[in-house]
């Protein structure tokens, strides 16, 4: 009687063991690996209504409902000084939504106006989840509700991470952020949530 307690005891042992070690081999849910499984393509260029989203998280249609687009290029925006256009580079998931966004700004600003003016580009209801600033770059990432209730699959944790760049240095010198010469926002939901990242 003794023995088969015994054997009960480990089996259950045993089992638990098997458990947890099958539990550490399942896929890891979509907020602790971001989302790198919903494409990056080009973008439509074609118009559709401009309801829900119309900047970042918008179907492609809305975004180009209410942005003028290069004629010849994928960039969106008014152009800039330097040549450029606002929004050189969108990017889109497979089924329509705008997942990238680079926007640019020439002349240089202070970080402050740049976390701003790529803080316009998210609903209103964003709220910041982490502000990490590297040798190279300046990281922020925010959450939103209405992110995650309007992109659904592509984007559950309403994720929106910010990247700040300084401009390209002269030729021989390292790239070094410098927090009062901001050119770049790189705007994605590339990075998982609240995990920061360790590069730029």
């Amino acid at each position: 009687m003794v023995v088969k307690i015994c054997a009960t005891v480990s089996l259950l042992a045993f089992g638990a063991v098997f458990l947890f070690v099958a539990a550490c081999g399942e896929a890891a849910p979509s907020s602790a690996t971001g989302q790198t499984g919903i494409g990056n393509v080009n973008c439509s260029t074609d118009a559709g209504p401009a309801t829900g989203l119309t900047k970042f998280g918008a179907t492609i249609g809305a975004w180009n409902a209410t942005h003028v687009r290069d004629a010849q290029y994928l960039s969106w925006g008014p152009l800039l000084p330097d040549g450029e256009r606002t929004y050189p580079t969108v990017r889109c998931s497979t089924d329509g939504r705008v997942i990238v966004i680079q926007v640019h700004m020439n002349p240089p600003v202070a970080a402050a106006t740049a976390v701003g003016l790529a803080l316009a580009e998210l609903p209103a209801d964003v709220k910041m989840v982490y502000d990490v600033t590297q040798a190279q770059c300046r990281n922020l990432q925010y959450q939103s509700q209405a992110l995650a209730s309007e992109m659904g699959a592509d984007n559950p944790d309403g994720i929106a991470d910010i990247q700040l760049e300084s401009p390209l240095p002269s030729a021989g010198l390292g790239l070094t952020f410098q927090p009062d010469s901001v050119e770049t926002a790189h705007i994605d939901l590339l990075d998982a949530y609240s995990v920061k990242p360790t590069g730029c």
